[in-house]
């Protein structure tokens, strides 16, 4: 018996050993933490930053908590390209929440809008529309419940091992990151590279946007994407056409329930980089539903997905503004923090526009303060 437990003991040892650091790893960076858990959390320190590294949560949970204990008057929603929309930007910061990424189809924003409690509804809702949205099919993502937290360590540890070891070994984190945390970030990816959601829910890029050759790596990030995309630059079919439609009228619903509500909405259409735009603003025919009209055209011209909107968006006493052409904001590509994504001070300039020809989104922003920001940040990003 004695040999049959030391046998079974030499067996487990290697194991644990093995798995000790992946354990120390995500437990002291709380990367095992829900949605809740962080937002309880930020509550206690309002500049912790929060953005894992392992876990494949969606952020969906955190903005969902986010918003139920900060019940705020103003709301984004979107996907990752509206997430630099920051309180900083309104005359009540802390009215605010940057819920973008709880829920990234129109149809999941309707959900969302649909679910908020009649007597804790906000009074503006910021709607950033992308390329992508009114080309996904009509459904509600759907997500598994989360683990308890014991569960999720030993999954994440087993799981993320050898992952865990590769990226210590290339020094992607260090020991040093883990055991000196002076704002107490949530997640190894908030601590290590010191970028995550801050407690208004935006995104702070931290490290990509600290350093001397980030133009220089922009401009090799805009190459590479612009030979990788999958433009619609051909005649839009049938299914497309129809997709769009549907699309179309999910975000008619989202009016139809904020106006229900007693939300004011104001929605914009998501900048593009001047190559990225000059690309998709091909020549094409009169009409959506034309012979020889792009998809791409459809979205960015002011003559198409637009002016249908605006007639739509007239109906609710709504605004909307099409701002895929960055020149219109009088904003550069080195604005951009990568190809897809306009930093902070491009969505100033969006948010200053805006209010400058939006009765709806003018009493929630102070101008002169605005202008007095982006007159005194003369870099390419904000530093808050």
């Amino acid at each position: 018996m004695k040999k049959f437990v030391l046998q079974v003991s030499l067996f487990i040892l290697p194991v644990i050993i093995f798995y000790m650091f992946p354990l120390f790893v995500i437990v002291s960076s709380r990367e095992y933490y829900s949605g809740g858990d962080v937002v309880a959390a930020q509550e206690k320190n309002n500049d912790a930053l929060f953005l894992y590294a392992y876990n494949t949560d969606p952020h969906y949970a955190y903005k969902n908590a986010l918003v139920e204990k900060k019940a705020p008057k103003i709301i984004v929603f979107g996907t990752s390209r509206a997430m630099q929309i920051r309180k900083e930007f309104f005359a009540q910061p802390e009215d605010f929440v940057n819920a973008a990424g709880s829920g990234t189809s129109l149809w999941d924003i309707g959900d969302h809008i649909k679910s908020l409690p009649k007597n804790d509804t906000p009074s503006l809702v910021i709607l950033g529309l992308d390329r992508e949205m009114f080309l996904q099919p009509p459904q509600l993502q759907t997500f598994n419940n989360p683990m308890p937290s014991w569960e999720k360590i030993f999954y994440l540890t087993t799981e993320n091992a050898r992952q865990i070891y590769a990226d210590f070994y290339h020094k992607k984190f260090s020991i040093h990151d883990l055991t000196s945390r002076p704002t107490e970030n949530v997640g190894l990816a908030a601590i290590a590279n010191k970028s995550g959601f801050r407690y208004d829910g935006s995104l702070d890029t931290g490290k990509l946007l600290d350093t001397a050759s980030r133009r220089a790596w922009l401009q090799a990030d805009f190459i590479s994407n612009l030979a990788n995309t999958d433009f619609y630059n051909y005649p839009m079919t049938d299914d497309q056409k129809n997709t769009v439609s549907q699309n179309i009228a999910a975000l008619e619903n989202i009016l139809q329930l904020s106006k229900e509500k007693g939300i004011k909405v104001i929605a914009y259409l998501s900048p593009c980089t001047t190559a990225y735009y000059s690309i998709m603003d091909l020549e094409g025919g009169p009409n959506v539903f034309s012979d020889n009209v792009s998809y791409d055209r459809y979205f960015v011209s002011d003559n198409f997905l637009s002016a249908d909107l605006t007639k739509i968006f007239a109906n609710y006493n709504a605004s909307i503004f099409n701002i895929t052409d960055i020149k219109k904001i009088t904003a550069s590509d080195n604005e951009f923090f990568d190809f897809a994504h306009g930093s902070d001070k491009l969505f100033l300039k969006a948010v200053i526009y805006m209010a400058k020809n939006s009765s709806v989104l003018k009493p929630y922003v102070d101008p002169q303060n605005l202008n007095e920001m982006l007159k005194n940040q003369q870099g390419d990003y904000l530093n808050f």
